[in-house]
Order: structure tokens, then sequence, then C-alpha cells
């Protein structure tokens, strides 16, 4: 409920975890390719040839930098209004109780729970999205991508993945 007020901010934070995945997935394999296309052209068609990929490199190098300053703005956008609204709403739930409430509640407890959901709230929203979700992401695009390039290799991790999650 708290989370449904910032829902632009959240949809930003999933599109930049989109981006990350898929840039950590596919820069890589795009230096495949142009290391792959510099030992196989000859030195006078490879300009022709590697301009573009490298001039691809560095508008996804580019987009990616700025996807990361976009980010940031985000993060600082949705830290402090996530804050100051889960603030606002435990204190008006705490307000609401009753005189026997805080006579069996030390107020200090209160005030260092309170405290720790304010700031525990933000970082469950970039654990879940930025560690969790574009990690996944990244990890199921690499394998997709491997899969495309060496089908027993991709077998081979997607098995070692299973083995290391489930022991």
């Amino acid at each position: 409920q708290c989370v449904s007020h910032f829902k632009g901010l959240m949809i930003g934070q999933f599109f930049v975890a989109v981006i990350w995945a898929v840039d950590f997935s596919l820069r890589p394999y795009l230096v495949k390719i142009i290391i792959n296309k510099v030992s196989t052209t000859n030195q006078s068609e490879a300009f022709s040839v590697l301009g573009l990929l490298i001039f691809l490199y560095i508008l996804i190098s580019l987009f990616s930098a700025c996807t990361e300053r976009f980010y940031d703005f985000i993060w600082l956008k949705l830290n402090s209004g996530l804050k100051k609204h889960v603030g606002l709403k435990l204190m008006e739930h705490i307000m609401a109780q009753s005189y026997n409430f805080y006579q069996n509640s030390f107020a200090g407890s209160l005030s260092n729970k309170i405290k720790d959901l304010m700031s525990g709230m933000p970082d469950l929203s970039r654990i879940l999205i930025d560690k969790m979700f574009s990690h996944v992401l990244a990890l199921i695009i690499s394998i997709y991508t491997i899969l495309c390039i060496k089908p027993v290799f991709a077998m081979t991790l997607t098995l070692w993945i299973i083995i290391y999650l489930t022991s």
C-alpha cells in the first residue's frame, strides 16, 4: 500500500534493472563479435567492418552511463519519499492507539521500530528490484545467449546453477 504512491518511480527502477541486465549480458558478447571481426578482417576493410560495431559499443556504453544517472535520480526521489510516507503512515497508526497501548509499550522501542521500518522499506525495494530481479534477468539472458552460441555450455551452466541453488 505504501509503495503504490511511488508506482512511477518503481517502474523506473524496473526499467533501469532491465537495461542493466541486458547491458551486463550482451555487451561482452558485442566485444566477442568485435574481436572475431578484427581477427578475420584485413586492414583495408577494418574501418568499414568495425566502425559500426565500435560505434554501437560506444553508444551502448553512453546509454548505460545515462541510465545509471537516471537510477541515481530515481533512488534519491524514492528513498526520501518512501521514508517520509512510511513514517507518516506509521505515526498515524501509532497516534490512533489507545492509552493502554502506550502503558504497555516502551516509547524508545516504538520509535526504534518506526525508524527501522522507515529505513528498511527503500532498502527492501532496492534489494528486490536491483539485486534479485536484475541479477536473475541477467542470468536468464546470459544462459539464452550462451544457448544460441554453444548449447552444451548453456546446459552445463544451467545444471551447475540448479545444483548450486539446491545445495
